[in-house]
């Protein structure tokens, strides 16, 4: 059975057994307290905190999730990702433990017909009920049920109060040649003999602020079955990147390397996995910029760019790897067919983009880094010029010192963001006009005019004279604002850059005549000498380049 198949075998199990099928919820969640959703359950919060009543009491979904908790993993364990599909069976107020456990063991045994004696189970430790469940009813032996604390086995609650609960987990036994020696502590182990590939969390108290709980009036099920993991067992192979999902990326990266490259395969797993999950993030609306999903897009995608750079894979790889993910994928999500165009366009912009300025800063920090003994701190002055000039997320240059054994003044990095930030408020807030209503509404800007005279970019704030936002600017003096530019800004006796920005997306050109730096943001001072300018539109921007080589 492939993932294909899996998924719908899942699907329709649920729905004979009484479940509404619904689809997936998009990557940016609804709740403005989460960027991302991570889970099955967060199209359902409201449902589970009990704000909205379930349109229906039980309900399945094969849920796209997008999460960077471990992202320092990926590509270095057969089944950390950013980006998964989460198979997900829920019950409000339903059936509780005995019916999920009972649902869960009949798909697994039945459905997916795995041998029961290569299944364990993981239970919380004082949860006597999901015990005895899985033992006399079910009739897993006790040898192969681990009554575990309340760090395995325990979900919840989020933030400190609300909907919580015990949890059981469901786990593959690779065989006992896997285990790390004969004191294996069983599936608590972070060994490879197991893979845990269910979990059914018992959603019963109400966690108060001072600590105690409380049972809830409605006891709800929110399970998650792991797509990639469980397809891994059902074809037989201990990675998840050995699976229909991930092969048909793989051996294009493989291909698209020179002879003479060195097969690394957690590099090769690293793109595989953020390929995916830019592909996704970028199709559901997310865009790279500075700040909340923009950031963590960015940082993801410079990861991505890094490891494709080590495999020594020619620019344009991005793009080029869209093609096996729609082919994987295209037909469960439309969406990533629809929006394949915008996708290339960000990646082939962002990919060229950040090589032309990936060997400079690497070149510094290496610089940096060659003095420096395992133990060592790199300086946060270093950092901050890897992000200001290079557009090094600090994660990333965290990650390329981490292999060194050195860590980095991250506090001296956030002290010197400040400094930045403060010299921008006293000195450019309200210089040769530049009036800013609001200078922290905008974003910071990514200077690229080391490497680069001409970038596209979205424009992604107006201006007008007074410092207010607009929408649109017709033909007159305006402010416009871009996630990154080309253009030299007025500082510390440097004279700004001039020069010319073209409207792509539709008819319109704006002349350069000052750029001035707003705590962190670019602000460039055009006079629209014809047609029209929206918020969102694609532009190219040109720098006067035999000016700046007169100054």
């Amino acid at each position: 059975m492939d993932s294909r198949e899996l998924r719908e075998a899942y699907l329709s199990f649920f729905e004979r057994n009484g479940h509404k099928r619904l689809p997936s919820a998009n990557l940016i969640p609804e709740d403005p307290t989460l960027l991302f959703t991570s889970a099955g359950m967060v199209q359902f919060k409201d449902i589970f905190w009990g704000k909205v009543p379930p349109k229906y009491p039980r309900v399945t979904t094969c849920q796209k999730c997008f999460r960077t908790t471990d992202i320092e993993r990926v590509g270095t364990t057969a089944y950390h990702h950013t980006f998964f599909e989460m198979l997900g069976n829920f019950s409000f107020g339903d059936y509780f433990k005995e019916g999920a456990i009972r649902l869960a063991w009949e798909f697994l045994t039945q459905e997916l017909s795995l041998p029961k004696e290569r299944l364990w189970v993981s239970v919380y430790e004082e949860d006597d009920e999901a015990y005895a469940i899985w033992r006399d009813v079910i009739g897993i032996p006790p040898e192969r049920i681990a009554r575990l604390s309340k760090e395995h086995n325990w979900w919840g609650p989020v933030g400190g109060k609300g909907p919580c609960g015990p949890d059981t987990e469901i786990f593959w036994d690779w065989g006992k040649e896997h285990a790390c020696g004969p004191d294996c502590a069983g599936p608590a182990c972070d060994c490879q003999r197991f893979s845990e590939i269910w979990n059914l969390v018992f959603m019963q108290y109400d966690a108060r602020p001072d600590g105690t709980l409380r049972d809830l009036s409605r006891r709800n099920i929110d399970t998650g079955m792991g797509l990639e993991r469980t397809t891994a067992v059902l074809e037989g192979v201990m990675s998840d990147f050995d699976t229909d999902l991930f092969r048909p990326i793989c051996e294009e990266i493989e291909a698209s390397m020179p002879r003479h490259a060195s097969r690394v395969t957690r590099y090769r797993n690293l793109l595989a996995d953020h390929i995916r999950a830019l592909v996704f993030l970028i199709a559901d609306g997310v865009l790279p910029g500075n700040e909340k999903q923009g950031y963590v897009l960015r940082r993801v995608l410079r990861r991505a760019v890094r490891a494709a750079d080590r495999l020594e894979l020619p620019e344009g790889i991005l793009v080029r790897l869209v093609e096996p993910v729609v082919a994987t994928l295209g037909d469960v999500y439309p969406e990533i067919v629809e929006r394949r165009r915008l996708v290339e366009e960000v990646l082939s912009q962002e990919e060229r983009a950040f090589r032309r300025t990936l060997r400079a800063g690497e070149a510094l920090l290496e610089r940096a880094l060659a003095g420096l003994e395992e133990g060592d701190v790199l300086p946060g002055e270093v950092v901050f010029e890897l992000y200001d000039t290079y557009g090094f997320p600090v994660e990333l240059t965290e990650e390329i010192a981490r292999e060194r054994g050195i860590s980095v003044d991250r506090e001296g990095f956030e002290r010197r963001m400040e400094e930045q930030r403060a010299r921008s408020r006293k000195v450019a807030a309200y210089e040769a006009g530049f009036a800013v209503r609001d200078p922290g509404a905008l974003e910071p800007t990514v200077f690229r005019g080391h490497t680069e005279l001409v970038l596209e970019a979205g424009l992604s704030a107006i201006l007008d004279e007074a410092g207010e936002g607009r929408d649109a600017a017709g033909t007159g003096s305006w402010r416009f604002v871009f996630p990154e530019t080309p253009f030299y800004a007025e500082a510390g006796g440097q004279i700004a850059d001039t020069g010319v920005i073209e409207n792509l997306s539709r008819p319109g050109r704006a002349e350069v005549a000052d750029v001035q730096k707003v705590d962190g943001t670019f602000l460039h001072a055009v006079r629209v000498a014809s047609g029209e300018f929206r918020v969102g539109d694609r532009c190219r921007l040109m720098v006067d380049e035999a000016r700046r080589r007169a100054i």
